[in-house]
């Protein structure tokens, strides 16, 4: 174990008794069953006095923006679409783009931006973060090795969480952005209450059942305050590279047909590609291994939607 390993594990330790009750008062939780009692009725008195237990929610330090890239289900190409985004968002703006992975137990961002080496820590104890293509970088993963499995219960966890969200010395940034673990958990739930967040970009597939748990995922946001920038459609079709031929493997528009129920826009559709897999598996994304291909385009595009979407959201 490393030693900067090590000095983190120590104040996740001691953030364990912040977490418990950061969680005890987490209204949402009082009733996870939908199970209503006369007895649970707040007065409003009780109600200001969780609120001011809650942690105040605060800018990170040195970024801008904060834009979150989530999925309902794992297996969408979530982290692959956050890592095109940042460099997408490098190629259409100056202004510093980071990337944070947020999953713990699944870490993705080392292998897909090509790096390997452990984080020093500054004066302050804060974790340097790594850079390649322009891109600064952080991930748990950087502190483990590769193969090592995160074994640790849920105030572990989310300690963790806190530490990479708070405890990163980041250069001036105008885009962070957060590829976020699958589904609708604690993590998502700690950082609408821990940070300001910008929006949010959701991936899904078109397939019926990836589409019910992108869904739960726009209403987690609707209910957190934050915005939904938009939806992308991942693998929208293939295309057969000899004949042309498309086929829609796993549906046809159902991104954009839930879009339109939700009211929000759809910022692009991204399809199936091996130039896409093979880019995210060798460190070399396809925005800068293959800067003129369509695919690198369809990011592209994207990232121009998220910047109109935000200088919206800024007026």
């Amino acid at each position: 174990m490393t030693s900067t390993l090590r000095r983190l594990q120590i104040k996740w330790a001691l953030n364990n008794i912040l977490i418990h009750t950061y969680r005890r008062h987490l209204s949402s939780h009082n009733d996870a069953l939908g199970i209503h009692s006369s007895k649970q009725k707040l007065t409003d008195h009780q109600k200001e006095l969780m609120r001011r237990g809650l942690p105040k929610r605060t800018q990170i330090p040195n970024v801008e923006y904060t834009i979150v890239v989530a999925s309902g289900k794992g297996g969408v190409g979530k982290s692959t679409t956050a890592v095109n985004l940042a460099l997408a968002l490098a190629e259409m703006d100056d202004g510093g783009v980071g990337l944070l992975d947020m999953d713990v137990f699944g870490p993705s961002l080392p292998r897909m931006m090509n790096l390997s080496a452990k984080p020093h820590l500054d004066k302050n104890d804060k974790m340097l973060p790594l850079s390649n293509y322009g891109i600064q970088c952080m991930s748990m993963g950087f502190l483990v090795a590769e193969n090592s499995a995160m074994v640790w219960r849920g105030p572990m966890v989310m300690s963790a969480v806190q530490q990479l969200l708070l405890r990163t010395a980041w250069s001036p940034l105008k885009y962070l952005v957060m590829d976020m673990p699958p589904g609708t958990g604690d993590t998502h739930l700690s950082i609408s209450q821990l940070i300001h967040v910008t929006g949010a970009v959701l991936v899904s597939t078109p397939q019926d059942i990836a589409l019910l748990d992108a869904r739960r995922g726009a209403e987690m946001f609707s209910k957190v305050n934050i915005p939904v920038l938009g939806l992308v459609e991942n693998m929208s079709v293939f295309c057969c590279p000899k004949c042309g031929h498309q086929e829609h493997i796993f549906g046809r528009e159902g991104v954009h047909r839930m879009a339109e129920e939700l009211g929000v826009e759809v910022l692009g559709d991204v399809p199936l590609s091996l130039q896409v897999r093979e880019g995210a598996d060798s460190g070399r994304p396809v925005v800068v291994s293959s800067p003129s291909s369509p695919q690198a385009t369809s990011y592209l595009n994207i990232a121009a939607k998220v910047i109109k979407k935000i200088s919206a959201l800024k007026r």
